[in-house]
């Protein structure tokens, strides 16, 4: 299981009960992960593509000391 820095849930798929009082078991529709310094280009891509492959519509990658943010959409779409 994949836990991610941020993540976005639309309401409209909380289920009715709510939620139980541990993870859910539902991709997020966002999935935010914070690049820190040690993290590699190799476990950044498998955490993206778990995400996706999870279902979450939208993945971002944030690079704080660039200030930039990788955005990937399922199908391999990319945006900087």
């Amino acid at each position: 299981m994949r836990i991610p820095d941020i993540s976005f849930l639309d309401k409209s798929r909380v289920p009715p009960q709510g939620f139980p009082q541990s993870y859910p078991e539902l991709a997020p529709d966002l999935a935010v992960e914070v690049v820190s310094p040690t993290e590699t280009a190799a476990s950044l891509r498998r955490k993206v593509d778990d995400y996706l492959e999870a279902g979450s519509r939208l993945v971002w990658v944030v690079y704080p000391e660039r200030h930039t943010v990788e955005a990937f959409k399922p199908g391999g779409v990319a945006r900087v």
